[in-house]
């Protein structure tokens, strides 16, 4: 008899610092003795990425973002097609408390054994639209291709779209990678294998295939009353979590979720 889903959606974007730690605590925690004695045994886990805006202002470096989702770019510090560096956008963010807060994000990522992250580079941050577009990609395909639950083994499967968002997380956050160059996302999803070439890459880049998807899912965010993230909801929210995420934290809201399922 196969045992019941358990859903854990995460609510990101992929500049968000404190949801590349939250990814790295939630699997640290999926990969754990407590979720696989505890959680494991009654339910299937299945983690799917669902998007976030986390700063509307941000204009791409090579498309125009879609105004019912980005600010006018006259109202924001920047010109069309020219976000800012990670220099002036975290300096200008926090100013003389940079490294207060460098301190912090870095106690928390070298406890999980993460990269260090790179702030003052000449590194672009740009919008993220397109980068959410081939994560909605990368889950379609993990559903045409049938659940990553890891039913046999108890483990928590990393699909596809799981290992495309962790990339861009480690690509922006410790490489500086440009998060809305078309032709750094084309190459990566190419990698990745959502597409035959780069070439097919860019041109589906271009056109506006699953846009209307997306901006569903941000008003389904908006609806759930997503104000800050990461943000995990439980099961279609029989439960939810809006904090980074702890082992304890996650270990709480899974035994919750699992305790209907316990004889």
């Amino acid at each position: 008899m196969s045992k019941p889903e358990l859903l854990v959606q995460v609510v990101t974007d992929v500049i968000c610092p404190w949801c590349f730690v939250g990814s790295r605590a939630l699997w640290a925690f999926l990969e754990s003795d407590d979720f696989k004695t505890q959680i494991a045994p009654h339910v299937n886990t299945v983690v799917k990425i669902e998007p976030y805006i986390l700063d509307p202002r941000l204009p791409a470096s090579t498309y125009d973002t879609p105004s019912k989702y980005y600010d006018a770019i006259e109202t924001t510090p920047y010109e069309q097609r020219a976000p800012p560096t990670k220099k002036f956008y975290y300096g200008s963010k926090f100013g003389g408390n940079l490294d207060a807060f460098d301190a912090k994000i870095s106690t928390a990522a070298t406890a999980l054994g993460m990269p260090t992250f790179d702030w003052t580079s000449s590194g672009r941050v740009g919008a993220t639209w397109n980068a959410h577009r081939l994560v909605l990609k990368a889950g379609q395909l993990d559903e045409q291709r049938g659940s990553a639950s890891g039913e046999d083994s108890g483990a928590c499967v990393k699909s596809l779209q799981v290992r495309l968002m962790d990339r861009f997380y480690q690509d922006f956050h410790a490489n500086s990678k440009d998060m809305s160059d078309n032709s750094y996302l084309a190459a990566v999803a190419t990698e990745f294998g959502l597409f035959d070439s780069e070439a097919a890459a860019s041109k589906w880049l271009e056109s506006d295939d699953l846009e209307y998807e997306l901006g569903n899912k941000l008003q389904q965010a908006e609806m759930n009353g997503v104000q800050s993230i990461p943000f995990y909801i439980i099961n279609d929210g029989a439960d939810h979590m809006s904090e980074t995420g702890s082992h304890e934290s996650f270990l709480r809201m899974m035994q919750m979720a699992v305790a209907q399922y316990v004889r």
